[in-house]
């Protein structure tokens, strides 16, 4: 599985990814799986003051999203 080549990611992460995507042609724009999933960064602001520092959202699929964390701290921390 292509997945699998992703530093980080395994058998668990990869199939549950897969899962969670599906067919990748429903969706219309690159952006959309990141969208799906949570793990695009939002940034909090009005106007011109900035309030925040931009985070990832709180929306999408909660367990998917934790996975792919704990592989993206397998990499910086081996």
């Amino acid at each position: 599985m292509l997945l699998r080549s992703v530093p980080g990611i395994g058998t668990t992460t990869a199939a549950l990814l897969a899962a969670s995507i599906g067919d990748i042609a429903r969706f219309a724009a690159p952006e959309a799986p990141v969208a799906s999933i949570g793990t695009d960064p939002r940034v909090s602001q009005s106007g011109v003051s900035v309030h925040g520092e931009g985070g990832i959202p709180t929306r999408g699929h909660n367990p998917l999203r934790g996975m792919l964390f704990q592989a993206a701290f397998i990499i910086q921390n081996p």
